[in-house]
């Protein structure tokens, strides 16, 4: 009973001529404009692409060294820091060579 009281008001004012007029969206333009959804793709890609690439080619051989430094017989936290470690550094070396592409990504 509670939910059919709720809903006949709802329902009256989604079927009133003021309320259909007032949601219409026009689409129109936004169909005819799809290419702004390609808007900034290139800047992305030429920052992404290069970032990605120089973070997983310095990842590895970072992890593998800080590896050999805890050993064979290590916990699960002394083996999370290395992993942590590692990526950080990665990702700081890429960051910092792709920030002039960042820049020209946040300016576009």
């Amino acid at each position: 009973m509670i939910l059919s009281n709720h809903l006949i008001p709802i329902k009256s004012r989604a079927l009133s001529p003021t309320f259909q007029n007032s949601t219409s969206f026009p689409l129109q333009p936004a169909v005819q404009n799809y290419r702004i959804v390609w808007t900034g793709l290139s800047s992305i890609l030429a920052r992404g692409v290069p970032f990605s690439a120089i973070c997983w080619a310095a990842l590895e051989p970072i992890r593998r060294k800080l590896l050999v430094s805890v050993g064979d017989e290590a916990g699960a936290g002394s083996i999370l820091v290395p992993h942590f470690a590692a990526g950080f550094v990665a990702e700081s070396i890429a960051a910092a060579i792709t920030c002039p592409l960042d820049v020209v990504n946040t300016r576009r």
